[in-house]
């Protein structure tokens, strides 16, 4: 259209739909920057649309898209999803929904060209790497870079995802939990979450799921390949994929978010993610503390209406290099990959057993094995999972223990202690 003003009587009218459309796309991200497709539509996108930006900008200059939308707020997500990084050394992101990648360096470089950010630059340097022909083109390495503040250590943003970290170092620990509603390219994934440390994903969200419904790897969108509850073998809705990667119906909330020091909790209401497929769900609330780095408390909460069911608890490491080693030991259980031993204990107020499984795919599609707690059927569950990561192949388990007191747990897990207050809508907790 730009290309074409003046010459033909349409480019006019071509670049008015092109504006439109740019104004269309750039309120799909949050007011706080946060893009509800995930962290590698969100490049996709840019990068699609800023090279538009910029050929605007430069022929005819009468909208500064810069102030479009908050570019700062879009620097902060890329920031937030970072999990330090991949073996081959190109940054690791939490890949909820269909992401794999984080952006490319000329997403940042634009922003850091425009808005004159310091940080937008070291996003550039530090969360991303080259690929697209504009990273060569857009990329100043003189400009000036200035590492994330403490506040983004613990970043509920506006999609209600949850991304926790101890620092900005690939050994770093970092926590990336999904609530929220549905978006496109989305996973049945509600109150699923992700945990890296020691450069391990000792709890991993799999990668590979196919974007076609016959294909086998279809399974990998559904709550069963994921880190979360399934409530009488059913989890969150899911559609049945006829139409694509659309959106499904599934809903969850943050309830309560505390940031105290080093530790940060929170819970969220997955229920009515979960009463689509089950009406007899009736509470179906996870509550996740993170004493940082190596501490990772699960307490699921689950009531059932009229019709006693089972549960069952799933946790899945990374496994992509089949490095991973799992062991079951009455109510204790161990992931261990080559840099780091995930040590847990389980505590319920009925009986549950631990076991050994995986997914019911072919071997050549990978081995996704995991843990499974599962409990007998019951209208009311209170399983708690204390989680305590150290580093290398440690055999020896630090001191986990929960004991069960009226109205809720007293808990340690190495130098940590709590009591949580389950007797109430939403958990309390108290530490120390």
């Amino acid at each position: 259209a730009i290309a074409l003003r003046g010459l033909d009587s349409r480019a006019d009218l071509w670049l008015e739909t092109a504006i439109a459309s740019s104004r269309r796309v750039l309120p799909l991200f949050s007011p706080d920057g946060s893009y509800f497709e995930g962290i590698s539509y969100a490049g996709y996108t840019l990068r699609t649309t800023l090279s538009f930006f910029e050929t605007h900008q430069r022929c005819i200059g009468d909208i500064d898209w810069a102030l479009e939308a908050n570019m700062e707020g879009i620097v902060e997500f890329i920031l937030s999803t970072q999990m330090g990084k991949q073996a081959d050394g190109s940054p690791d992101v939490a890949n909820f929904s269909d992401a794999k990648n984080s952006v490319y360096p000329c997403v940042p470089s634009w922003i850091a060209r425009h808005t004159d950010s310091p940080l937008a630059q070291y996003a550039a340097v530090e969360a991303s790497q080259p690929y697209y022909f504009l990273d060569f083109l857009w990329y100043e390495p003189n400009r000036k870079s200035k590492a994330p503040s403490p506040a983004l250590k613990n970043v509920h943003n506006d999609l209600d995802w949850i991304l926790c970290r101890s620092g900005w170092e690939p050994d770093d620990a970092v926590i990336a939990f999904k609530s929220g509603g549905p978006a496109n390219h989305e996973h049945a994934d509600r109150n699923h979450f992700i945990y890296k440390a020691y450069e391990e994903r000792l709890i991993n969200d799999n990668f590979g799921a196919a974007y076609d419904r016959r294909d086998k790897h279809w399974l990998l969108r559904h709550t069963a390949a994921h880190n979360a509850v399934l409530v009488d073998g059913k989890g969150n809705h899911y559609h049945d994929g006829i139409e694509g990667t659309n959106e499904s119906l599934s809903y969850a909330n943050i309830t309560q978010y505390h940031v105290s020091g080093d530790t940060t909790w929170w819970t969220s209401d997955a229920t009515s993610a979960y009463r689509i497929e089950n009406e007899h769900a009736h509470k179906v609330v996870r509550t996740v503390i993170f004493a940082k780095p190596d501490v990772v408390i699960v307490l699921d909460q689950i009531r059932l209406r009229y019709d006693p069911q089972r549960i069952d608890v799933r946790y899945f490491p990374d496994n992509r290099d089949k490095r991973a080693t799992l062991k079951v030991d009455g109510n204790r259980f161990t992931i261990q990959r080559p840099r780091a031993t995930l040590h847990a204990e389980v505590a319920s107020r009925s009986d549950v057993e631990i076991a050994q499984s995986k997914l019911d795919l072919p071997e050549e599609l990978g081995d996704f094995k995991y843990i499974q707690i599962g409990s007998e059927p019951a209208l009311n569950h209170e399983v708690l999972t204390l989680m305590v990561t150290t580093p290398g192949k440690s055999r020896k388990s630090p001191t986990i223990k929960a004991n069960a007191i009226d109205g809720g747990w007293e808990i340690r897990a190495g130098r940590f202690k709590a009591t949580v207050k389950t007797n109430r809508i939403t958990p309390t907790v108290l530490l120390g």
